[in-house]
């Protein structure tokens, strides 16, 4: 098992299976050298920037969501630039990171980009804007989340909607999560 701070990873003997290192499982997971032991000769930490690029430029989505974990711990200024790399990429992989991250930091100034994101064409964009204004807190989304929740065909946004809604403590949304109750998703049923 892998000891991480905040849990336990049994990927080792997993991971064995498909032949990969330690070292590997630790960058997968998104340790950084000082958390496997690294002595002397550890680079420097990272500056925001500078993992705001990686996370650009990284093609591999666990390295890009190991990264906007690192970036979120930041809070703060981060939450500025991260907002306007979700705004201004033309990858959805970074858009619908970031806009993870976002809501992981609770960035209030994501608010009115995350309500232009439920109309999103792509659906990992449209859940995981509706999951960051319910880790955001932003009640005044109610209205558009119900709105999505009773047109969303895709069932993870469907999810992601549903605990938004529950987040913000939307009661008014009782009605339209009763009306979806026959989806096969245990987080819209009562």
């Amino acid at each position: 098992n892998i000891v991480r701070g905040d849990g336990v990873y049994p990927l080792v003997k997993r991971c064995a299976s498909v032949k990969l290192s330690l070292l590997g499982v630790a960058v997968i997971l998104g340790f950084q050298s000082r958390d496997l032991g690294a002595q002397s000769g550890s680079p420097p930490e990272e500056t925001t920037a500078s993992l705001l690029r990686r996370f650009q430029t990284a093609d591999v989505i666990a390295t890009k969501e190991g990264l906007i974990y690192r970036i979120a711990e930041r809070r703060g200024e981060a939450g500025k630039d991260l907002l306007k790399v979700a705004e201004t990429t033309d990858d959805v992989n970074t858009r619908w990171l970031a806009i993870r991250g976002l809501g992981i930091m609770k960035f209030k100034g994501a608010a009115p980009f995350l309500l232009d994101s439920l109309r999103s064409s792509e659906h990992y964009v449209r859940a995981n804007a509706a999951r960051a204004l319910g880790e955001i807190g932003y009640t005044p989304a109610a209205a558009a989340l119900i709105d999505l929740l009773r047109t969303e065909k895709d069932p993870g946004v469907t999810e992601q909607t549903a605990l938004a809604l529950r987040m913000i403590n939307a009661r008014e949304a009782i009605p339209v999560l009763k009306s979806r109750m026959s989806a096969s998703s245990s987080q819209t049923k009562c």
